[in-house]
């Protein structure tokens, strides 16, 4: 919701104009402004979790993604205070009003660069998709493009420009479940640990050979190019939710405890640890279960 009418004094005033992602990214705050001024080369800089927060999902199977639906404009005048101007992009508001559109493009970091070439993009409504092939559905898995997001004023000027990756994967869904059954050990108060529980990935491991034609032993193997990992930003695996065939990483204060991959001789296992009895305590009840979603991807191709 459009919280000022900002946008009518902007309309010859851009400074405090910044692009940033319509999904909250509380998280890194003092990041999601970064390309701004920094452009095309602030992002390649980005690493780890800042890296993951400017990154979209386009689906493998041709299923266009509309940037519109994900960007919006802040008034970021005052750092750490910034103010939504318009819900998205694609969304009626006084930016809008006041003249100002946004245009979407693909850009090279180079002129070599070729990672644009199996992206297509809407300039006028961001929507991008990737080439598919029903005989090679997964051949540009783990593939990655720069976009680049223009806010333009009534007159053409340039108003703020933010830069994102746009990622190829597979739709978001469960393919596998892991299931331990732990006894509840009794507590003291809510904060009292309970016992790390250990999971069995086989079911996964089994689905990701079957599916990706590699051998067992190669799907968790570190030391190849192509093979499986799950994504680990501050010490730990993201945890998820899935609406609509798109994940949703949970924000770091709502994580349940930590999820953490390892081999345990020749199993591959996933432990669930600093689990607390607020976080059990309603397992007591027959037929309750506690759950989560980890986020398996595939290590881009060399």
């Amino acid at each position: 919701m459009v919280v000022s009418d900002y946008a009518r004094v902007a309309k010859e005033h851009f400074e405090g104009l910044r692009i940033g992602k319509a999904i909250s990214t509380v998280d890194l705050a003092t990041t999601r402004f970064k390309t701004n001024d920094g452009g095309i080369v602030a992002l390649k800089n980005l690493a780890g979790a800042a890296r993951d927060a400017q990154e979209f999902t386009v689906l493998n199977d041709g299923t266009e993604t509309l940037l519109s639906e994900l960007v919006r404009t802040y008034d970021a005048s005052n750092p750490g205070a910034e103010q939504e101007l318009d819900d998205n992009a694609a969304a009626e508001s006084l930016l809008k009003d006041a003249g100002f559109h946004y245009e979407y493009a693909l850009v090279k970091e180079n002129a070599a660069d070729k990672s644009t070439d199996v992206f297509t993009i809407n300039p006028e409504t961001g929507a991008v998709k990737v080439a598919f092939d029903a005989d090679k559905p997964y051949q540009h898995l783990s593939k990655t493009a720069a976009v680049r997001v223009t806010l333009v004023s009534d007159k053409g000027d340039v108003a703020a420009v933010g830069y994102y990756y746009v990622r190829v994967a597979t739709p978001a869904k469960s393919f596998a479940t892991v299931t331990a059954d732990n006894e509840v050990k009794l507590a003291c108060d809510d904060n009292s640990a309970q016992p790390d529980v250990v999971f069995d990935l086989e079911p996964v491991t089994k689905y990701l050979a079957k599916n990706f034609g590699m051998t067992e032993a190669n799907v968790w193997n570190h030391v190849l190019t192509n093979n499986f990992t799950i994504k680990t930003p501050a010490g730990a695996h993201d945890q998820f939710t899935i609406k609509d065939n798109v994940a949703t990483a949970a924000p770091y204060a709502n994580r349940v405890g930590k999820l953490m991959r390892s081999v345990n001789g020749t199993k591959n296992i996933v432990t669930w640890s600093e689990l607390k009895e607020k976080n059990v305590a309603n397992l007591r009840k027959e037929g309750q279960v506690l759950s989560t979603v980890l986020q398996v991807i595939k290590k881009d191709d060399p």
